[in-house]
């Protein structure tokens, strides 16, 4: 399925992601000691998972290899002005057979993911509400949970372990442009583990929902709740082919290309 036109949920604004400068450049490499003046990195790293520690506002991961191999949960948490760019359409490999690891981005101000394409990934999170909590686990490449403007622009998401990517209470200006997705599905083993601790969610494209309450919000009452008011959601000359569910029971999200719920 090609998806050309622009998709808006809620209020379309002509707004953009501030203009960042960065107080940090962490270059990726396999070679940390390489040297790469051009780039002007602050520090080397010769993976992600050691980068990741480094990170904090106003960073920039700029990854300089053709493949980067992944064993771990990245994840960043509580960061303002972060972005994750490959240079050479670097390829990022999760070396998994089972849902074990992938990306996790919680509470991300002006998250910016370029030229990457994201290859066998897939983390297990169990998302539970405070209030009339449905409790189930999300299957996904990457996850994102209460961020505000994101700028997703030419990845491509294949083979993951679930969706390839799925975005809870994401607010301010959402946009997914120039991507492709492909080949993202639940597989057998993790339907098993849907059946031992609840429902599962996961498969398709982009998976995206505003609800009337988040994990780490205080108050949960819709009354008062303005988090997501004035929040865009687009997505723009992406690609999504061969993305699917296996539909053995009820309790399994399934969609092909983007999903988007809201609750009011």
């Amino acid at each position: 399925m090609k998806v050309a036109p622009v998709l808006c949920l809620l209020l379309i604004q002509t707004c953009c992601l501030s203009v960042t400068t960065f107080s940090k450049v962490i270059c990726i490499h396999v070679n940390e000691d390489r040297p790469t003046p051009q780039h002007n990195c602050s520090l080397c790293r010769n993976n992600l998972s050691s980068a990741m520690n480094e990170v904090s506002n106003d960073t920039m991961l700029l990854l300089l290899s053709d493949k980067e191999i992944v064993e771990t949960i990245i994840e960043f948490v509580n960061v303002s002005g972060l972005t994750i760019s490959g240079m050479n359409k670097t390829t990022i490999v999760c070396n998994q057979q089972v849902v074990t690891n992938g990306f996790k981005f919680i509470n991300i101000t002006d998250l910016k993911i370029s030229g990457l394409s994201i290859v066998n990934c897939g983390i297990l999170y169990h998302y539970k509400q405070k209030t009339n909590p449905p409790s189930f686990h999300v299957s996904t490449a990457a996850y994102f949970e209460n961020c505000t403007n994101i700028d997703i622009s030419g990845i491509t998401v294949r083979n993951s372990h679930g969706a390839g990517l799925t975005l809870f209470n994401c607010d301010g200006l959402v946009s997914i442009t120039h991507s492709t997705f492909t080949n993202n599905t639940v597989s057998k083993p993790h339907e098993d583990t849907a059946n031992e601790t609840g429902r599962l969610h996961g498969g398709g494209g982009v998976y995206y929902e505003l609800s009337a309450c988040s994990p780490s919000w205080d108050s949960c009452d819709p009354s008062t709740n303005m988090h997501n008011k004035h929040s865009s959601f687009i997505v723009y000359n992406c690609t999504f082919s061969y993305n699917s569910v296996i539909r053995k029971s009820n309790n399994l999200w399934w969609a092909n290309g983007a999903t988007l719920w809201a609750s009011l």
